[in-house]
């Protein structure tokens, strides 16, 4: 195999592998065998989704270095807070709210620059789809890791069975939490309500509205975007094949 084609494939598909890590952590959490996997099975998927959003902006000097360090910051604390003896509660609180701040500054980053090229190009390409594709899945993971802080600080800022059976230890590790949020984050993303999680708390609710208004806007936007700039590019090859 020529290693040297490799990379600059990889870098040419660069938002497909995103997208396919995105994908593997939103379906392969959830559906982990054994509560004891749980956070391994976390840990080894989002940091993929670290490697693979840093790769995205790899080509970009400055971002791509702020992202290695975010991402391995944000690596660390979150193995730290699996893997660790549990202190008191102010600390573990601390702890988790930490690590969902910084998966958020990673995150942002990713979606600001994936958003970028997407909108910026002049051309709609496969990988260019798969980036605003990404940029959605992206998009709902970030409202999941702001409910999930707010649930850390306020445990009664969402009512409903699913969250009445989390536990003490899932608020404390925060794994199944964010699975649950996450739920919630894409129920409410695509505007679906079913219902089975309420916001009770003001703040959980003005975010509540906040994100579905945030995903219509998003796929609106985009669309219209996509759309114009395929017309562009075919009314432009229209005419070079009408000069020809």
């Amino acid at each position: 195999m020529d290693y040297s084609r490799l990379l600059p494939l990889l870098r040419r598909r660069k938002y497909l592998l995103l997208l396919v890590s995105l994908l593997l952590l939103a379906v392969l959490f959830p559906a982990s065998p054994s509560p004891l996997l749980v956070p391994q099975v976390f840990d080894g998927l989002f940091c993929l989704v670290l490697l693979a959003g840093a790769f995205s902006l790899s080509q970009k000097k400055w971002p791509f270095l702020l992202a290695l360090l975010l991402g391995s910051a944000a690596c660390v604390a979150t193995w730290s807070i699996h893997h660790s003896a549990k202190p008191d509660d102010v600390v573990q609180d601390s702890l988790v709210a930490g690590r969902y701040s910084v998966q958020l500054l990673f995150l942002g980053l990713v979606v600001w620059h994936v958003l970028r090229d997407v909108l910026c190009d002049d051309r709609v390409t496969f990988d260019n789809l798969c980036g605003a594709a990404c940029g959605y899945v992206l998009l709902g993971t970030m409202w999941g890791l702001v409910y999930s802080m707010v649930h850390c600080f306020q445990n009664d800022a969402f009512a409903g069975e699913l969250v009445n059976q989390l536990s003490a230890n899932d608020v404390d590790n925060g794994v199944n939490v964010s699975s649950l949020m996450s739920y919630y984050s894409f129920v409410t993303l695509s505007t679906l309500g079913y219902g089975d999680i309420t916001p009770m708390s003001p703040a959980a609710r003005v975010l509540s509205w906040l994100e579905a208004i945030s995903g219509q806007l998003y796929l609106a936007v985009l669309i219209a975007r996509l759309v114009g700039l395929h017309i562009v590019h075919a009314t432009a090859t229209d005419r070079t094949c009408v000069k020809q």
